[in-house]
């Protein structure tokens, strides 16, 4: 048994010499290349633009795109604000930052409830749109959750405590969905 270990012992040095002197065999046959920098310090400093080797871009994950032109106009229905002044005109106030690009009364103009007093482009709208529509379709998941966990208790196959975190989940999101139609 000892000569077993003994000889087991030797065998994996020989194969760790036999590998390390493959290993610099290799890297004496291998050329050496010089690293050049491709560019003065001067010029490499003042440039703007990185290079990437294709395949690293691929390995990582990164994709590039053409550039192309786009619409970042949302019509956003969003309260604001008539104080009646004492000549009959009324002050319009929006509830969000923006910038006029259409204006459809004229001063004098009569407006109705509901009618369209100015195109206003606001990135703050359409982000207010967007967490509006993403707390309105939590909702119905939320909603299509309690209908199914009350669907499984009365069939006795969930318990109580699911039903109840689903109608917890459900008056909790329905929460976010009236502020966020609030704030819009």
């Amino acid at each position: 048994m000892r000569a077993a270990t003994t000889f087991r012992a030797l065998l994996y040095a020989a194969i760790l010499v036999a590998t390390a002197a493959g290993a610099y065999m290799l890297g004496r046959s291998t050329p050496e290349t010089a690293a050049t920098p491709t560019q003065s310090p001067s010029v490499a400093a003042e440039s703007t633009e990185l290079k990437l080797d294709p395949s690293y871009l691929q390995v990582v994950g990164i994709t590039t795109e053409e550039v192309k032109s786009g619409d970042l106009r949302l019509d956003v229905l969003a309260p604001a604000t008539v104080t009646a002044a004492p000549k009959g005109a009324g002050v319009v106030t929006a509830h969000v930052a923006g910038t006029i690009v259409q204006i459809a009364k004229q001063l004098g103009d009569s407006v109705r409830e509901g009618e369209t007093l100015a195109v206003v482009e606001s990135r703050d709208a359409a982000t207010m749109a967007a967490d509006r529509k993403v707390a309105e379709t939590k909702a119905a998941l939320a909603r299509q959750a309690l209908d199914r966990e009350q669907m499984l208790y009365e069939q006795r196959v969930t318990p109580r405590q699911d039903l109840e975190r689903a109608q917890a989940e459900d008056i909790a999101v329905e929460g976010f969905v009236a502020l966020a139609r609030g704030l819009s």
